[in-house]
Parts: C-alpha cells; structure tokens; sequence
C-alpha cells in the first residue's frame, strides 16, 4: 500500500504532508521528473505503452509542486520499496543509497 502521509524534516522541523489527492501517476511523474532524463527514460523502456502514456500524460500536467512535496513523495517511494523489498540483508542500505544518489537527500 503506498504511504499517504509523510513526515518529512525540514530545517528541523517535521511536517506531515498528506499525498492522497495524488495518482500513482502523479506520483511516478513526480518522481521521473526528479531524475535526470536519461535516468527518466531507462525506467520508461521497461513500462507498458499504456503506463507510459498515464505517467507522460500526469509529467505534462503535474503542477503545484514544492521542495516539500516532492521530498515527500521521494520519502513514500523509499519508504514503500524497503517495505516491500525481499532481497538479502543490506538491501535497504543499498537502495536508499542509490536513491539519495540518484534524487538528492531530500
């Protein structure tokens, strides 16, 4: 089940931002929007045409955005892939790494 509330931590304050007016679409967009577009692309090969004209479709309409909704919404996807993840110890390690890498710490 993906996270409809999210705590984030912002200039140490914890706020709690609530994702559930965003489609999985939304969120996907959110996300391949946060990424470089060579990034972007390599995860829309792997979609169906379908998936990939609802994520395109949600990419070109997104708006309403800020540094706080959008760290949460890379939080949620973190939190969502540790918790479903069945890979050997250290994964969750190795995913958030990547991931921080990838998205930028917040």
């Amino acid at each position: 089940m993906v996270n409809d509330i999210v705590e984030t931590k912002k200039d140490e304050e914890k706020q709690k931002i609530d994702l559930s007016s965003l489609s999985g679409s939304e969120r996907a967009a959110i996300l391949l929007l946060s990424l470089s577009e060579d990034d972007a692309a390599s995860i829309l090969r792997h979609l169906e045409p379908k998936q990939v004209q609802k994520v395109g479709a949600a990419m070109a309409t997104v708006s309403d955005l800020n540094q706080i909704k959008v760290s949460a919404i890379h939080r949620a996807f973190i939190e969502d892939i540790q918790k479903y993840t069945r890979i050997g110890m250290g994964s969750k390690d190795f995913m958030r790494n990547a991931l921080i890498a990838a998205l930028g710490e917040d």
